[in-house]
């Protein structure tokens, strides 16, 4: 399985005055989504990958075997604490396969790939994007793949919040966004980030 990363490339920031309080974040995101996200009961969830911001992986996942089992794997500590983010999150509503549950089943089954950046911006604040997708695929390339579910997320906070826990939230907030569809652009307190903004 082959992701691709350069179908929208990440664009940096441009560094202007912008005063973001501690306690906010700004968010700038859009959701398109082909098909309703529930029809489908099954997810299997790709490593998660960092990119630079031309939307380039900087690692590529390998396939390995681990204790007699099969998966893709990267070398990315983050990348493994996303992905178990992402476990959680969806067990909420969904099986969440492995490799080979994923490679045996023959129920139709979401493939989730997250694409994340450090900061990507010159200013004083923190600049971060993300992009979540839920896709079906008819082959083991990513030209057979059909989107199901696309969030893109430009996020923009203050270095005094703690970039893990930020991390966290946003992560969060992908994963309850998914009934939401459109365009959203606002400055939230993070209290608020972990819900459906849309």
């Amino acid at each position: 399985m082959v992701v691709a990363c350069k179908s929208h490339d990440v664009k940096v920031a441009a560094a202007k005055p912008f005063s973001i309080p501690e306690w906010a974040v700004s968010l700038k995101s859009q959701v398109t989504s082909s098909e309703k996200v529930d029809e489908y009961q099954q997810v299997y969830i790709f490593p998660p990958l960092e990119i630079d911001v031309r939307g380039v992986p900087l690692q590529q996942p390998k396939l390995r075997e681990d204790n007699n089992k099969q998966g893709w794997y990267v070398d990315d500590d983050r990348s493994k604490v996303f992905r178990e983010q992402l476990a959680t999150g969806f067990d909420r509503r969904f099986k969440v396969l492995n490799y080979e549950e994923y490679c045996t089943t023959e129920e139709p089954t979401l493939v989730c790939s997250l694409y994340f950046t450090q900061n990507i911006s010159q200013a004083e604040h923190y600049t971060c994007f993300f992009r979540m997708e839920l896709s079906l695929f008819k082959g083991e390339h990513a030209e057979e793949k059909i989107i199901i579910h696309n969030h893109e997320l430009m996020a923009m906070f203050n270095l005094k919040k703690e970039v893990k826990s930020a991390y966290e939230d946003l992560l969060e907030h992908l994963i309850n966004s998914m009934d939401g569809v459109g365009e959203m652009e606002k400055i939230v307190p993070w209290s608020e980030v972990t819900s459906s903004l849309f």
